[in-house]
């Protein structure tokens, strides 16, 4: 009876062991999309950030940071999914950062970066494009040109 009682205890205790050293693996994945789901890096000034962000650890924090790299919305999640529409994140124009941070008893393998996963979206002026009005302008110099050699042309005949 003691035999099989330090057995079972022997291995009880072996098992914590080996599954303390086992480390903690961390896994996640942020996307931004329109309102509609459309997954996209760009957006105009005012326009709503949907983010979408899956995470193996929970709690976890949504941070997104301004092109200046100040913290300009953080939520702290409970959800392994995270799907929400934000605004007031497209007030400035340049390269935004969405990060997810793991919160609790999750230590990186390698350096504190090594747990954070992030992108990035770039939020610009709606620019008229530039290649219009040349196009334009090209196409009426060639017509200018086409009736100028035709109209040589009928000159020497």
């Amino acid at each position: 009876m003691r035999k099989s009682t330090f057995t079972v205890l022997s291995l009880l205790l072996f098992t914590i062991v080996i599954i303390s050293t086992i480390p903690h693996v961390y896994a996640a994945t942020v996307y931004t999309a329109k309102e509609d789901g459309t997954i996209t890096q760009t957006f105009e000034m005012g326009d709503p950030v949907r983010i979408i962000a899956h995470s193996t650890t929970i709690p976890c924090d949504i941070v997104v940071k301004s092109p200046n790299g100040l913290t300009r919305y953080k939520e702290t999640t409970s959800s392994i999914n995270y799907d929400k529409n934000i605004s007031g994140i497209t007030t400035e124009p340049g390269w935004w950062i969405v990060e997810v941070h793991p919160r609790g008893g999750v230590k990186p393998l390698a350096t504190p970066k090594a747990e954070v996963t992030s992108t990035q979206y770039l939020t610009s002026y709606n620019n008229v494009v530039p290649e219009a009005p040349l196009g334009t302008i090209s196409i009426l110099i060639s017509f200018f040109a086409a009736l100028g050699i035709s109209v040589f042309r009928k000159k020497k005949v």
